[in-house]
């Protein structure tokens, strides 16, 4: 779906709140993990009545990524389809934590980085060359506000996500 028009501006109807920073990243069951909220974190009032985003990315096979964005995890088994020769219980790849805050998983000639700090950074590269990634405004949590000013509207949430869309639950409600 498209919520915006243009770059700027996003479309009448929607509310889109986009992540700012890689806030924490972990190593996590052999995959990387990240919090990106969707206002940079100053102060502790920083984090009241916004958006936390989880970024995870795992290599389930030598070479392939999955990158998956979510807000408010909770259900599990959400369908998908299995891929050859993928052993469920294992992980593939290597992770690095970079002690400014960042973070990659290494998985065969792939690398996914995802940058320390803000603004968001979310990069792809084999042989030490980039191939694609997602920056500033490319990852976020839209909400719809049917018509009706956002402030009274009940409203139902869809994730956009322009640049590192691999298959997953980017578009899932």
């Amino acid at each position: 779906m498209k919520f915006t028009d243009g770059f700027w501006e996003t479309r009448d109807g929607f509310t889109a709140l986009y992540a700012q920073e890689a806030h924490d990243v972990w190593a996590d069951n052999g995959g990387l993990r990240a919090f990106a909220p969707t206002k940079r974190i100053v102060s502790r009032g920083d984090t009241l009545n916004r958006p936390m985003l989880t970024v995870s990315v795992t290599s389930p096979l030598e070479n392939v990524v999955r990158v998956r964005i979510s807000h408010h995890e909770g259900v599990t088994g959400r369908g998908g389809f299995e891929l050859p020769g993928l052993d469920p219980d294992s992980a593939v790849g290597d992770v690095v934590l970079d002690p400014e805050g960042g973070g990659s998983l290494s998985t065969g000639d792939l690398r996914v980085t995802i940058g320390a700090g803000a603004p968001w950074s979310l990069d792809f590269s084999a042989g030490g060359e980039r191939l694609t990634g997602s920056g500033h405004r490319s990852v976020g949590h839209i909400t719809a506000d049917s018509g009706r000013p956002s402030s009274t509207s009940s409203s139902s949430s869809v994730w956009a996500n322009s640049c590192t869309d691999s298959g997953n639950d980017s578009g899932r409600s």
